[in-house]
């Protein structure tokens, strides 16, 4: 049911000023200064919380029963059922199935691009104020392309990772970075940089040079919203191995050293641990502290080629909101948990 829309702050300002208009000025101002007394002294008493440690993940299998969907979701011409991730992750993760019939990867891409748009428009009403984007990923792109609802409810949208691939796909992704800032009254902070350098000097240098970049690159110091990109180890179209990105060899050598796949470049192992390599002081963009540190973390990806990363970031925590296909969510729900 759709809120009665409030006056307006000008609207109200006439009552206010004839309610209290019989009252003293003196005796507002003493009001004042009590009223501020108590908020800086209960400002004061205010202790910071200590972070609570993530409870043990478990894995919980679900299977298909048609009574178990109800028309109680998003959207009222269709049925939902609980797939028990919650449960399983103890209200850590929130998975959004869409059952597609995708034909190929790209078809794949589009369907959930499209269904996460008004997933992520709903989650706007949390009012993040700095958004994580992962421009480079074709499902988040597809997702801006397909939001249709404005709400300014942020400060900053800031690119998680510089430029990757030829010069077409870059403007499209600072066309989108664009997009999304201008739908959430935000303003867009363009990471301008290639997103996988020769060398840590290299790094250095650029960084010394664009102001821009630095401060693109504080803002991922302090995340409400991280819109994640995954993948796996391999070099997927429409990029190029060494094109302002990985060779398959600098993947391949991932691999050995344990990673099944990426997070914003970022490599896990199937336990979702981090797997450090050389390739870490390569990438401009954010790193997996600051992911860590993000207060809502969402990803939109599912697929074969995706099935271990997806599994190893749930696993590790590294994402609470996914939005992904029924095939996916069933073989992440039934794979069983790695090993200790």
């Amino acid at each position: 049911m759709a809120k009665k829309k409030v006056a307006s702050r000008a609207a109200a300002q006439p009552a206010v000023k004839k309610k209290w208009s019989g009252h003293k000025t003196a005796a507002k101002s003493s009001a004042r200064k009590t009223i501020k007394s108590k908020a800086r002294g209960v400002s004061a008493a205010k202790a910071k919380p200590a972070k609570k440690a993530r409870p043990k993940q478990r894995i919980a299998i679900s299977h298909h029963r048609e009574e178990d969907f109800k028309a109680d979701g998003l959207r009222t011409y269709a049925q939902y059922r609980d797939l028990g991730i919650a449960d399983a992750t103890h209200g850590l993760a929130q998975a959004h199935v869409t059952d597609t019939v995708a034909v190929d990867d790209a078809e794949l891409t589009l369907d959930l691009g499209h269904a996460a748009a008004p997933l992520f428009t709903a989650a706007l009403g949390d009012r993040p104020r700095t958004i994580g984007f992962t421009s480079w990923s074709r499902t988040l792109r597809h997702m801006v392309e397909a939001m249709r609802v404005a709400q300014p409810v942020s400060r900053y949208v800031v690119e998680t990772l510089g430029d990757i691939g030829p010069p077409t796909l870059q403007q499209d992704v600072a066309h989108l970075t664009q997009r999304l800032a201008t739908l959430t009254g935000a303003q867009p902070a363009f990471l301008r940089l290639p997103g996988v350098v020769a060398s840590p000097a290299i790094y250095a240098a650029l960084l010394r040079q664009d102001p821009h970049a630095r401060e693109a690159l504080r803002l991922l110091e302090d995340l409400d919203l991280a819109l994640l990109g995954i993948g796996a180890c391999a070099v997927v179209g429409p990029l190029e191995p060494g094109d302002n990105y990985f060779t398959q060899e600098q993947f391949d050598e991932a691999t050995r050293l344990g990673a099944v796949g990426q997070i914003c470049s970022r490599f896990l192992d199937a336990d979702g641990a981090p797997v450090p390599t050389p390739l870490d002081e390569l990438v401009v963009g954010v790193t997996l502290d600051q992911i860590r540190r993000a207060r809502t973390r969402w990803a939109a990806a599912g697929g074969k080629d995706k099935y271990p990363i997806l599994q190893a970031a749930l696993v590790g925590g590294w994402i609470d909101h996914l939005v992904t296909d029924a095939a996916t969510a069933e073989h992440l729900l039934e794979a069983r948990p790695p090993r200790p």
